[in-house]
């Protein structure tokens, strides 16, 4: 509504303004010119006479709601992240299941802006065994709950597969060829310590990578459309 819509930009107005300030030192003509056009009340004569921003207790917030907030973008970025792995069209709004063993407040205290930011038509409550299903992970450890999606949801699913199935083959082209340079003798005792690692690991991460691909298609294959699935399995065999 308008009133909303006045807010989000009086709040705009005074974070864009904090931190001209903040950056004029540093860049000064490129903030002042922004700055002096700024449709704001009681600009002054210059930038150069605007109070230097300082913390303000009110917006001081507690633990407890900065981790609802970390858990919030964790929630919404996972249920993005299910989205695009099972291939559905970014505009598409879907029904995905939300379970949480801990926080469950910020489903009902959130509701609405998890449906606008991670394009929901509705948030359920349970999901079942024909459920494509992805855990939220706080800091890398801290399982606080899942996110899913019905299988039958999808749309066209041996197309689906298909493409899960290139993409693992293209991983799997990647690890071999990362295999063989890390057994090539010349690449380990010229190449620098550093590089050596970060192959290594870029390699730990494409093996984990086509596990979690190998997962997925298994998921994919058993279920409701499972007629469709071994056509496209038997294909590929």
């Amino acid at each position: 509504d308008d009133d909303y819509k006045t807010n989000v930009k009086k709040v705009l107005l005074r974070v864009l303004k904090n931190l001209l300030c903040i950056m004029h030192p540093v860049i000064p003509f490129i903030t002042e010119e922004i700055y002096q056009n700024l449709p704001i009340k009681d600009k002054k004569e210059s930038i150069m006479l605007e109070k230097f921003p300082e913390p303000e207790k009110k917006f001081n917030f507690d633990i407890d709601e900065i981790k609802q907030m970390e858990s919030l973008q964790k929630i919404i970025y996972y249920v993005r992240n299910l989205r695009a792995e099972l291939e559905f069209s970014p505009g598409e709004k879907i029904n995905v299941a939300i379970v949480l063993e801990k926080q469950k407040d910020i489903l009902v205290k959130y509701e609405e802006i998890i449906k606008v930011l991670a394009k929901l038509e509705k948030i359920l409550d349970n999901y079942d065994n024909g459920f494509i299903t992805k855990n939220i992970f706080i800091n890398g450890m801290e399982n606080i709950g899942t996110v899913a999606i019905n299988k039958n949801d999808i749309k066209n699913l041996a197309l689906l597969i298909q493409n899960k199935e290139k993409q693992k083959q293209q991983i799997k082209i990647a690890i071999e060829k990362l295999e063989k340079k890390l057994s090539d003798g010349n690449f380990l005792q010229n190449a620098p310590k550093k590089l050596i690692e970060e192959e290594n690991e870029k390699l730990v991460n494409y093996k984990n990578d086509c596990k979690e691909i190998e997962k997925l298609i298994e998921k994919l294959k058993w279920g409701k459309n499972e007629r469709f699935a071994k056509k496209i399995f038997k294909r590929n065999k």
